[in-house]
């Protein structure tokens, strides 16, 4: 499994944000569609929601490769 770092996440983060940050789509469009199309889960869960905050420790995966959200706060 991988990290994906990601700045000022103590709010959370739109999935499809994290989806694009990932490198599993190339455009904001494509992550939307990923996400819509129950392709993508967190914490094992299914989630079609582009909007849902993803926060520092949820796992996500798509298409067999697993991520951990993780803090690049400096």
């Amino acid at each position: 499994m991988r990290s994906l770092p990601i700045r000022d996440a103590g709010q959370g983060m739109p999935l499809q944000a994290a989806v694009h940050i990932a490198g599993w789509a190339e455009t904001g469009g494509q992550a939307k569609l990923l996400v819509q199309q129950g392709l993508v889960t967190v914490n094992g869960h299914v989630e079609t929601r582009r909007s849902h905050l993803v926060h520092l420790g949820d796992i996500l995966s798509y298409d067999g490769e697993e991520l951990e959200l993780t803090s690049d706060d400096r």
